[in-house]
């Protein structure tokens, strides 16, 4: 039995799904990205020993920020930077999820949306932080936006 992945997943599932579903442009394209992502179809380039001697040919990366062949490495290297900023204190990890009837206004309105849901969490956090009867204090927070939700739709 071979190996699964999402690329193998989309390439042969992913025409049934569009039938059944549809799909907006966004999807369409993240999808194709994927499907592409290290094949031929993205080109190759070639390595070389300092001889001259070809070492091997390897198929580009598609770099969409979903992939997992591709981006593994940057979301790790991103990890590993933003613990190295973190100080030495109690951590809370809060998730403030947006009504599900709002996506498809999300999917057409992705930067206004963007900018009101981290304006609107910035000053949540920094009004109910203040508050002597939660903390009393003013907080530094790191915000990350995940625009896919857990059916991967979004």
């Amino acid at each position: 039995m071979s190996k699964w992945s999402i690329q193998r997943l989309l390439q042969e599932h992913l025409e049934g799904y569009r039938q059944q579903y549809g799909m907006t442009l966004h999807q369409h394209k993240a999808a194709q990205s994927l499907m592409a992502c290290r094949t031929a179809r993205m080109g190759s380039h070639a390595q070389y020993c300092e001889a001259g001697h070809l070492q091997g040919v390897y198929y580009n990366s598609c770099h969409h920020r979903a992939c997992p062949q591709c981006q593994a490495l940057s979301r790790e290297r991103w990890l590993v930077s933003r613990e190295s900023m973190l100080l030495d204190s109690v951590h809370h990890h809060w998730i403030f999820t947006l009504p599900h009837q709002l996506n498809p206004l999300w999917q057409f309105n992705r930067d206004w949306f963007q900018d009101a849901l981290f304006s609107v969490v910035s000053a949540t956090l920094k009004q109910l932080t203040a508050d002597p009867v939660y903390l009393g204090a003013k907080p530094a927070f790191l915000l990350a936006l995940h625009s896919w939700g857990r059916k991967l739709d979004l």
